[in-house]
């Protein structure tokens, strides 16, 4: 079968795309870690809904082996953004390594992970991004353009994509597990009803129960500024971490409004301790235009409860809202041009 010089030539420009997205990478370090920030949002989406699929590996990955994990997207007919992350264990924050990747046999570059001398982190979803929290455990955010770069190679038609990743280090000093790798996906259906609103943040950020311990705070907070409050039909955060251990607690709170009732459970992760964890909470009425999400392992909050190291490392925020239906829109605009001519009749 002859390949049509319109898709070849736009097979090319996705490889050219990734290529300049997979250039050097270099992993920012901050102690401790970085704070959620939002990296992409939009506003209504048509016919939009989100996809949030975190794999656990902690067991499958050693240095120089490669590890192979998939994911299955819903139906659609089209992606409108997608981001791809692994989250790494190595050891120690002074450790480096090299991560090389595939999606869907498409080469995603060589990633340089480790070393506390490395640049900051970029906060921008159009480079791959390299977050260190100062206690060993890198996330790699690899960068997601749509439908020019990772999401271009996504299948949408129910089958899997595939994914496969080798992390190596001469030294042989690097841990290299991995905790999970997590694709976001922001897709459009005709069979979606409403548009939607999304808000996604990233980070690498610890959380200790005594303020200061490594320099790190007893809390994390989000803010997520210009929501639409209209016409919400449902509202949902998500709010990832890199794994729980056994007896690990936190307070989630939006706008003031504790998340999940008193004290979050994030102990029960894909991998059990060390997989990840991702509690969904629904905050459908809790919205402002401007709102903060905080995480907090504070005592008060938590009523004294134990508490050793969470990383808060991905927050996803969706708004569904109603969209009118055609026959109403034409009600108001046929009772807009009657008010319209009455007012023009008693002038």
């Amino acid at each position: 079968m002859r390949t049509s010089r319109s898709s070849w030539l736009g097979r090319v420009m996705v490889l050219m795309l990734l290529g300049l997205a997979a250039g050097p990478a270099y992993g920012g370090f901050s102690l401790p870690g970085y704070d959620l920030q939002v990296v992409q949002s939009q506003q209504s989406v048509s016919h939009g809904a989100a996809s949030f699929q975190a794999n656990g590996l902690w067991s499958s990955t050693d240095l120089g082996v490669p590890t192979d994990t998939s994911f299955v997207l819903p139906s659609c007919q089209g992606i409108v953004f997608s981001r791809l992350y692994l989250d790494i264990w190595g050891g120690t924050n002074a450790y480096t390594a090299q991560v090389s990747a595939t999606l869907n046999g498409v080469s995603l570059g060589t990633v340089a992970v480790g070393g506390t001398g490395n640049s900051g982190a970029t906060y921008s979803t159009t480079q791959t991004s390299v977050y260190g929290s100062g206690s060993g455990v890198w996330q790699v955010a690899y960068a997601g353009l749509g439908d020019t770069s990772i999401g271009a190679l996504l299948h949408t038609n129910g089958t899997a994509n595939a994914l496969s990743f080798t992390i190596t280090d001469p030294a042989d000093q690097f841990d290299g597990r991995v905790y999970s790798a997590t694709l976001v996906t922001i897709y459009t259906d005709p069979s979606i009803a409403g548009n939607l609103d999304y808000y996604l943040a990233e980070a690498d950020g610890t959380l200790r129960r005594t303020p200061g311990t490594s320099g790190a705070p007893a809390e994390r907070r989000l803010s997520i500024s210009g929501l639409n409050t209209d016409n919400v039909t449902s509202a949902q955060y998500i709010a990832s971490y890199t794994h729980g251990t056994a007896g690990q607690r936190d307070q989630a709170y939006l706008n003031g409004v504790a998340l999940g009732g008193s004290g979050n459970d994030v102990a029960i992760g894909a991998m059990g301790a060390y997989g990840p964890d991702v509690p969904t909470f629904d905050v459908t009425g809790l919205l402002a235009a401007d709102s903060t999400i905080r995480y907090s392992v504070a005592d008060g909050d938590l009523g004294g409860a134990g508490e050793s190291i969470l990383r808060a490392n991905i927050g996803l925020l969706t708004v569904n809202h109603a969209v009118p239906e055609p026959a109403t829109m034409a009600l108001l605009a046929i009772g807009l041009a009657a008010l319209t001519k009455r007012r023009r009749t008693r002038q």
